[in-house]
């Protein structure tokens, strides 16, 4: 298979070497959230801490909301748990 050098999306099988309107989820590791900027907006120096994921477009946007939300209401189920 031939090397792909470009931008491949973290949601679905999508890639290209010109992102035009691509997104990027950033979550940060002292906050509890998920922030999107788009990609041609993003700054080159953010700190290595931050996790950062690909998106092609809206519908793979609200697809990463909705994973990352149902895994933080797992965290806080586990969390109610734990202090039961």
């Amino acid at each position: 298979m031939a090397e792909y050098n470009g931008i491949k999306c973290d949601q679905c099988p999508a890639h290209t070497s010109e992102p035009v309107d691509w997104l990027v989820a950033i979550e940060r590791p002292d906050l509890d959230g998920v922030m999107y900027e788009s990609l041609e907006s993003l700054s080159d120096d953010l700190p290595e801490s931050f996790t950062l994921r690909h998106l092609c477009g809206d519908a793979c946007a609200r697809i990463d909301f909705n994973l990352w939300l149902d895994r933080h209401k797992q965290l806080n189920l586990q969390r109610k748990g734990e202090a039961a």
